[in-house]
């Protein structure tokens, strides 16, 4: 029995099972069974509603899924059906009544304060890839056949009003994961569901909450990413306020994302584009932006000068890296937004990638300066240190100055070079990247018996199949960064292995799903100090924090053949 109590004061028990006893040598035991069965058919709901209001309805709007309640109960063969249920009921009640006062123990006994708290609950665990794993989950069973994506976008809008205040119960960091895991048409359809634009909406009290809202949430996105940004900051509006959010919220939203980008890339128009903001002028932004990115920010011309002036300081602010500590005031201090390139980077180093790439293509020449060069093997290793980030946040890693020092790649090499690079890239040297990857782990797991060799055995266990096509999918990068199909397969399987080798270290994770890995312990940020003879990193405390403290990965030295002969030392900040 599975027994669910909702808002509305129902409950729901999709199995009923009886085992009928009667005395020894009774002479029709199947009439008592079809007798009682029947009784239970025919009326056990008209019953159940009179006993449960005899009992009187929950207090509070509380969700709550049982996941099995057994009792014994006697009856009079002699009874009619209407009494039988009476009394089948009764007993039912007092049963449901008992476990509800335990408050729920977490195991066989669930609770949650309220539906869009039991929503939230599920669209966490769904974009953790543990959502199937939990009994208390079934009442979700029917999106199971769906990809993750299509998973969580449905839960959210089936009843939209619940969706946008699910969201609003998940933390930052929740509501992160839940939205990388997201492909952008289904972040749009979630966005245009939890907050629909309607005529009267007011774009000035929008922009209002969204500016705080902004402060929280930090760093622009990459051009093509808009979709969840905007969701993360209405998401993050929606916490702060809830019962304010206008019918215009989500279209300011997409604005000041699109305005972060053109803040990026066009820094020389820019000062036009806040002038004509503060003037009102959104024709005037045709002159100087193409169609679709003057259209996607016009709306900003309509909060007032004031207000948009605040926002394209906030917007600019979140362009600079940010300096933090006493340390900012004697040494260069960076900040890294993804700081597990830091910890990717010894093993990145350890692979034979100048084998498996030793006649592709590089970037620049002898006559360029090094700043506008990379060999083949960096980029690739670059690349796989993006893709172990997850592939939505690929595009930020790949431009991270730090990440590209680590990786062996100029910091003057553009996005120009990178994609004709990329373009050649065929498929012969993508399997050979490959297989040389793949024959080096196989026989450093002969000799050392190492987690490969058991990693290869877990590969035909239940369910192995479905998860590992839902950590293909976590790693999958941007169609925008224009990587060819068959070396972005490569790369995330080189990215898979980084991302288990450090798995492996942490007792008890070392088969935990990769988002659940870099939910809480790969996902931190680092500040950077440039001393002389070393790279000092301070990574911020990830969520299980004890656990990773344990292994000395965020508290280690180590160096790279290509930095110069500097010192990279890590530890982890108190806050």
């Amino acid at each position: 029995m599975t027994p669910s109590t909702h808002r509305d004061g129902t409950l729901r028990a999709p199995r009923v099972r009886q085992r009928v006893l009667v005395p020894r040598g009774h002479p029709d035991p199947e009439r008592v069974r079809r007798q009682l069965h029947d009784a239970l058919s025919a009326h056990l709901s008209g019953a159940l509603d009179a006993a449960f209001g005899r009992a009187g309805a929950p207090g509070d709007d509380a969700v709550w899924r049982i996941r099995r309640i057994t009792f014994d109960l006697s009856v009079n063969a002699a009874w009619d059906a209407p009494h039988l249920a009476r009394v089948w009921a009764t007993q039912l009640a007092h049963a449901v009544r008992r476990t509800m006062a335990t408050g729920g123990d977490g195991i066989t006994v669930m609770r949650w304060a309220n539906r869009p708290a039991y929503l939230a609950a599920f669209i966490r665990d769904a974009a953790d890839g543990t959502a199937w794993s939990r009994w208390w989950f079934e009442a979700f069973v029917g999106l199971r056949i769906l990809p993750r994506s299509a998973q969580m976008r449905s839960a959210l809008v089936r009843d939209a009003s619940l969706g946008a205040a699910a969201l609003a119960l998940m933390s930052a960091a929740d509501v992160e994961l839940a939205v990388g895991q997201l492909s952008t048409a289904d972040a749009r359809v979630v966005l245009d569901a939890i907050a629909p634009a309607t005529a009267e909406g007011d774009v000035a009290e929008s922009a209002t909450i969204l500016l705080a809202a902004h402060r929280a949430l930090g760093a622009p996105p990459p051009r093509g990413d808009e979709e969840r940004w905007s969701l993360r900051l209405v998401a993050e509006a929606l916490r702060n306020a809830p019962r304010r959010s206008s019918g215009a919220i989500a279209e300011v939203a997409r604005a000041i994302a699109r305005l972060a980008i053109v803040a990026g890339e066009h820094a020389a128009r820019f000062a036009i584009v806040r002038r004509l903001l503060a003037e009102g002028n959104a024709s005037g932004l045709r002159l100087v932006l193409d169609a679709a990115d003057a259209e996607r920010i016009a709306p900003l011309a309509r909060v007032g000068r004031t207000l948009v002036e605040t926002i394209v300081e906030q917007v600019v602010d979140t362009m600079t890296p940010r300096v933090v500590g006493e340390r900012a005031r004697t040494a260069e201090v960076d900040w890294m937004p993804f700081g597990a390139p830091l910890l990717l980077a010894p093993l990145a180093a350890a692979l034979p990638l100048d084998e498996a790439t030793r006649d592709w293509p590089s970037v620049g020449g002898e006559d360029e300066p090094a700043a506008r060069c990379a060999s083949a093997s960096a980029l690739v290793r670059l690349f796989a240190m993006a893709t172990a980030c997850g592939g939505e946040r690929a595009a930020r890693v790949l431009a991270d100055p730090t990440t590209r020092w680590l990786a062996g790649v100029g910091s003057a090499v553009s996005v120009a070079q990178l994609r004709d690079w990329l373009a050649q890239i065929g498929v012969a040297r993508a399997e050979r990247l490959d297989v040389t990857v793949r024959d080096w782990r196989t026989n450093a797991a002969k000799l050392t018996n190492s987690h490969w060799s058991q990693t290869a055995a877990d590969t035909n266990t239940p369910g192995a199949a479905e998860r590992r096509s839902a950590e293909r999918n976590w790693l999958e990068l941007p169609t925008s960064l224009g990587v060819p199909r068959p070396l972005e397969l490569a790369v995330a399987i080189i990215a898979d292995g980084m991302l288990r080798d450090l798995a492996w270290r942490l007792p008890g994770f070392a088969s935990a799903s990769l988002p659940h890995l870099w939910k809480n312990f790969f996902a931190v940020e680092a500040h950077i100090v440039h001393e002389p003879q070393r790279l000092v990193a301070q990574l911020s405390r990830p969520p299980l924090a004890m656990v990773i403290a344990m292994t000395g990965l965020l508290h280690q030295s180590y160096r790279l053949p290509w930095c110069d002969g500097k010192q990279i030392a890590l530890f982890m900040g108190d806050g």
